[in-house]
Formats: C-alpha cells, sequence, structure tokens
C-alpha cells in the first residue's frame, strides 16, 4: 500500500510493506524531473552565474527591478534545492555560486 501527503509544493508518497531499496514501478519512478524545468528568469540566474561567477539577491534585483524580492528569493531557494546553486554566507551578506 502507499500513502500521499500532499502539501503546498511537496508531495510525499510512502511505499508500506515494499523491501528497502527496492525499485518503484517505471510510472512512479521519478528522475526529478520537476526540479529542471527552470523558468526563464531561473535560467537567467543560472547564464548569470556562468560569466560572473557569483551573485547576491541586491544584484538579481537589478536584474529583475520589476519583480518582487519574495519571488527572487524563491527563485534562489528552488534553484538551491535543484542543485543548481550554492548559498555561502549569512542571511544578510549571502551569495550564491553554480554547485
Amino acid at each position: 500500500p502507499l500513502a500521499i501527503e500532499a502539501r503546498p509544493r511537496t508531495v510525499t508518497v510512502r511505499f508500506y510493506g515494499a523491501q528497502a531499496g527496492a525499485e518503484l514501478p517505471h510510472d512512479l519512478a521519478a528522475d526529478n524531473a520537476g526540479d529542471d524545468r527552470l523558468t526563464a528568469r531561473q535560467q537567467h540566474v543560472l547564464d548569470h552565474l556562468t560569466q560572473h561567477g557569483s551573485i547576491t539577491l541586491r544584484e538579481l534585483a537589478t536584474l529583475f527591478p520589476g519583480v518582487r524580492s519574495e519571488h527572487l528569493q524563491r527563485d534562489l531557494a528552488h534553484l538551491t534545492a535543484a542543485g543548481h546553486l550554492r548559498k555561502i554566507g549569512p542571511r544578510g551578506g549571502a551569495y550564491y555560486i553554480r554547485s
């Protein structure tokens, strides 16, 4: 049997009774396909990092002046969680580099 828990931006699927390390059925096996789909803005961030090496939230805000800071922070968090970026430093002075 399986249990599905859905929360905002997260879905957890638990398989009960399956052996540890058992393969998932092909239609349930996910290779992080959702994490590889980037928005144009997120792709622009990665392109900027390729050219410049690092970026801060403040620099990102100058690249996208009409976008709210919360949305830019969400983009950085998504890219970090997906393994594209690494956050360096504390909250106030943090910068991001490619992983």
